[in-house]
């Protein structure tokens, strides 16, 4: 069984992507919403692990990618799919950020049960002092 510390993914922080333009993988369904602290997206990844995601971040860019590992498809060429609209293989997903005061340095990301959840905060202006929403403002 998985621990809670193995279904965080790792955030990668790029100032700039590379690689180009790569093609969404279909079927990759993603959620994006915004709340009063965070810009949240939700995947869903069926058939993955935490260990084969990867999150890259970049200002106006989220990256999503994974890659099966070997052995992790069934072994046999006896299958004969009545329907096949999992995605199988390498995913790749990639979303344009909105233009709305992210922490992009503070984001979280975690998988669980086949979903990965990425959390982005919000920043907002208090004073003449930028501060993260949701922390407490005496500090």
């Amino acid at each position: 069984m998985r621990t809670q510390a193995e279904n965080v993914v790792p955030i990668r922080r790029v100032e700039r992507h590379e690689g180009g333009i790569r093609e969404d993988t279909p079927g990759v369904l993603v959620d994006a919403y915004r709340t009063e602290n965070y810009l949240v997206v939700v995947a869903s990844l069926p058939g993955r692990h935490a260990d084969q995601i990867t999150v890259e971040l970049a200002a106006g860019e989220l990256r999503l990618s994974s890659d099966a590992l070997p052995g992790e498809q069934a072994v046999g060429d006896d299958r004969e799919y009545l329907r096949q609209e999992l995605p199988a293989g390498r995913l790749f997903r990639s979303l344009e950020l909105p233009d709305w005061g992210l922490s992009l340095d503070d984001a979280e990301a975690h998988f669980a049960d086949g979903v990965l959840t990425v959390n982005v905060p919000t920043e907002e202006r208090v004073g003449d002092r930028k501060r993260l929403r949701g922390e407490d403002p005496s500090r």
